[in-house]
């Protein structure tokens, strides 16, 4: 009897943890300790310029949200929303605020929304397609220069890139590859809020829709759960229409706003899209660039493969489809839209992570023809080009973080001078920045007029205490900077460097208006 109670519990002893193996094996994984790397790798360098930028001065559009928030939570200072606004972002900040939050604090949303976007990326590189994808095109977002520098920066274009992401995940894992109810269920909510935060967020429905349309022709409106999520989509975007139909009489002002009132560059759809080709796919320097060439190309599969597609009997097919309606309907709409004469590279966000997917695509075909002949030299070539690659962008990244972190310094001074100067009943006269003028000083602006004969009528009516002199943005009314002048309004402070070769007119001058001469 006794020795088979001790063959018992040697028996047991034998039994191991499940969950303890399972760390054992994790431990073991060496693409899941690049992947902890590849994210510690992200927190700390983002942490660096969280410290370096935490309190620099706030640019139009961050300053815009800001205001918006504040307004919201407190009733000031005074800041309307415009409809080309998506409300989700400003409400959000609201909130924060209303439970004593601060602009430092809320920088960490930026913050920990970048590290979340590598993270995603990931997931859905390996999902789609294999660990190695996911873990290359982790590491090439996470050391994209412009994404680094936009997660120092209060503004919507990285938080919703990761909302888009988490949306592509839900969608592959929990329809395309899992089945997963739990995914699809969160997937309505999700695309929702991501277009509530930025309305090209809508682009990923469509391209959602075109996929199954393509793979699956009308069967997927018998899927339940996708009917369900939409069901839970629709319940958050009912409320933002009634808003829209309340405050500017219309439930889609936001479209009116945002695409039909839009001003467009004077450029044809080939121009703009030329302009696009040459100016934001070398912005990921000529690595990354080269990288993302030989992968587009691996989409000729697709051609060869399109019945199959047709069929659905090949995942890889998919995968390779959806990736490049991802590619496609993210860069085309954008230049079709136009957006104005200027590019900048934020309003892509939604297109490079599926580039650095394609770039590492490429990557990995060159590793695997290399394999063939030495797996050591093919394995230190591609961290090589790694290396290489990320070190061009964090070096442009950190060049220009620093560079622009005491942008607009002179506003932010100004407006803090002024808020020190007058009361919260009082207003100001401005010529430009306004935004980042009424976030600084937390007091009213008033935009100065054209003529001289409107600014004594607007002055005269409001009763502004101080002439805010801008030349930031290349002020080109000659009346506005002639008026103080003319006018013997008293200098009370000037913010250098000055524009001009006689050193005569700084970049921003605050007045005290002299109502005797009006």
């Amino acid at each position: 009897m006794e020795d088979l109670v001790q063959k018992n519990q040697e028996h047991k002893s034998e039994i191991k943890d499940p969950k303890e193996t399972n760390k054992k094996n994790i431990l073991k994984d060496k693409e899941y300790l690049i992947l902890i790397g590849i994210l510690a790798f992200t927190f700390f360098i983002r942490l660096y310029y969280f410290i370096i930028t935490k309190s620099q001065p706030v640019w139009w559009d961050e300053a815009e949200y800001l205001n918006l928030a504040k307004n919201w939570a407190f009733g000031f200072p005074p800041w309307a929303l415009p409809a080309v606004r998506p409300i989700f972002f400003p409400l959000v900040l609201s909130f924060f605020y209303k439970i004593g939050a601060n602009e430092i604090t809320i920088r960490i949303i930026p913050f920990l929304t970048s590290i979340a976007s590598i993270y995603l990326v990931y997931l859905i590189g390996k999902e789609m397609y294999n660990k190695k994808i996911g873990l290359i095109s982790s590491f090439m977002l996470a050391t994209f220069w412009s994404y680094l520098f936009f997660s120092t920066r209060i503004l919507v274009d990285v938080p919703v890139s990761t909302l888009w992401l988490l949306g592509v995940f839900l969608f592959w894992k929990g329809y395309v590859k899992d089945k997963n109810k739990k995914y699809i269920w969160l997937l309505g909510p999700v695309l929702i809020i991501t277009f509530l935060t930025k309305f090209t967020g809508a682009l990923l429905i469509i391209t959602i829709l075109i996929f199954l349309i393509a793979t699956e022709r009308l069967s997927f409106l018998k899927n339940k759960r996708l009917w369900i999520t939409s069901l839970f989509g629709l319940i958050i975007l009912i409320p933002f229409l009634i808003f829209e139909k309340i405050k500017f009489g219309s439930p889609f002002e936001f479209y009116s706003a945002a695409v039909i009132e839009r001003e467009v560059a004077e450029r044809t759809f080939i121009q703009t899209f030329s302009d696009y080709i040459t100016t934001t796919l070398p912005l990921v320097h000529y690595i990354y660039l080269i990288l993302f060439i030989i992968g587009f190309a691996t989409f000729i599969t697709l051609i060869i493969g399109l019945d199959l597609l047709i069929k659905s009997k090949d995942n890889k097919l998919k995968s390779d489809f959806f990736l490049l309606l991802w590619l496609l309907i993210s860069f085309l709409y954008i230049v079709k839209l136009g957006y104005g004469s200027y590019i900048e590279e934020r309003y892509l966000f939604f297109f490079y992570p599926a580039m650095f997917i394609t770039a590492a695509k490429g990557l990995l075909m060159i590793y695997n023809f290399i394999a063939k002949q030495n797996r050591n030299i093919a394995l230190i070539l591609i961290v090589g080009i790694l290396i290489l690659g990320g070190y061009q962008n964090l070096k442009h990244g950190n060049d220009i973080i620093n560079l622009k972190k005491n942008s607009f310094i002179q506003v932010k001074e100004a407006g803090e001078l002024l808020k020190s100067l007058t009361s919260k009943e009082d207003a100001i006269l401005a010529s430009q920045t306004h935004a980042e003028l009424t976030y600084s000083s937390e007091r009213r602006i008033i935009a100065v007029p054209i003529t001289k004969e409107e600014m004594d009528e607007i002055i005269l009516k409001e009763r502004p205490k101080y002439y805010v002199l801008s030349i930031f943005l290349q002020e080109k009314i000659i009346e506005r900077i002639e008026y103080p002048i003319e006018k013997n309004f008293k200098v009370v402070e000037a913010y250098g460097p000055y524009i001009d070769q006689d050193q005569r007119i700084p970049i921003l001058t605050i007045f005290e208006i002299n109502y005797e001469n009006i």
